[in-house]
């Protein structure tokens, strides 16, 4: 009895205890909600919302031939000047991929509803590990996604460029070439622009003299080889332009009224001293084969005097 009167004290003092230590603890305030981690912004994001902000301050509703890719687009700061009797519009973002173009078109292409987009990438692709077969299937996917909105735009792509700071992934770059050139020939809305051979010197490599220091980037004498293919591109794909007023060459599309004439239509091949047709240039028609891509066999009768030189084989 005694044993058990003491057990039942012993349970209230400890009762007792506790029930005064819980009354003195101070409450704990409730838990501050951690704020919501933010996304990380997506590569190349702060590129693509600076060419939005251009696309707004453009006035004119004109559809306008696209250039994009890479940072030899994006370097192109004459690209306006280069092509005075075209609109063009540079939207080229440094160190993207083909696929990176894929993700953007909808922001970046689709916009401006262009005759023609004119596309230089993959280079970043072969040397981030990307085979050439990934490569020309982003390519693909490229022209599938332009033309399920756009469906009558041209599509150019400049041939990957042999350069001296990546001249040990030349094999995979000619690879790569080959494989976009094949399907480039099998639409008449491809073209394939062979910048590759012009690039290189007598010994076969790339020519120093038309890098700057990095031996990756262009100089001014790059683009000088570019531009008669590229220009030549554009007259045949849309009829060029008349030379654009100083009040058109404002903001950021940097165009320039002064330019060599251009003469659309020879009906003769532009030959070099030795007297050999100078391949990549504008010629008639009638030059044979392998002067023209296969898919400009069946250009029409307004287009039949000149065709663009897409080089058929890949050096």
């Amino acid at each position: 009895m005694i044993r058990n009167v003491t057990a039942l004290l012993t349970s209230a003092v400890l009762l007792a205890g506790g029930q005064t230590v819980a009354e003195e603890s101070p409450k704990l305030a409730p838990p501050v909600p951690a704020a919501p981690a933010r996304a990380p912004e997506l590569p190349f994001e702060s590129d693509i919302r600076y060419f939005e902000d251009g696309d707004r301050e453009i006035k004119t509703k004109r559809s306008r031939i696209v250039f994009t890719g890479s940072s030899s687009i994006r370097l192109w700061q004459t690209l306006g000047k280069d092509f005075p009797r075209q609109f063009v519009i540079n939207r080229g973002f440094g160190g993207s991929h083909v696929s990176d173009v894929v993700h953007y078109a909808d922001r970046i292409i689709m916009p401006h509803k262009p005759p023609l987009v004119v596309v230089y990438a993959g280079g970043n692709d072969i040397d981030a590990g990307k085979s050439p077969l990934t490569v020309a299937a982003d390519f693909k996917v490229l022209t599938t996604r332009i033309w399920s909105r756009l469906p009558e735009t041209s599509i150019a792509y400049i041939s990957i460029a042999p350069n001296p700071a990546r001249w040990s992934q030349v094999d995979r770059v000619r690879e790569a070439n080959r494989l976009i050139a094949a399907y480039c020939h099998g639409d008449r809305r491809l073209w394939f622009v062979d910048i590759f051979p012009r690039m290189l010197g007598a010994d076969g490599k790339p020519r120093q003299e038309l890098f700057v220091e990095d031996g990756l980037h262009m100089n001014r004498k790059g683009y000088e080889v570019w531009i008669p293919l590229v220009s030549d591109l554009l007259d045949a794909v849309v009829p060029p332009q008349a030379p654009r007023t100083r009040m058109a060459q404002r903001g950021r599309l940097g165009a320039s009224p002064h330019r060599r004439p251009m003469a659309v239509g020879r009906c003769r091949a532009r030959r070099d001293r030795g007297g050999r047709a100078r391949a990549g240039r504008l010629v008639a028609r009638r030059a044979g084969p392998l002067a023209q891509p296969a898919h400009q066999r069946g250009i029409t009768d307004r287009e039949q005097t000149v065709a663009v030189v897409a080089l058929p084989g890949l050096h």
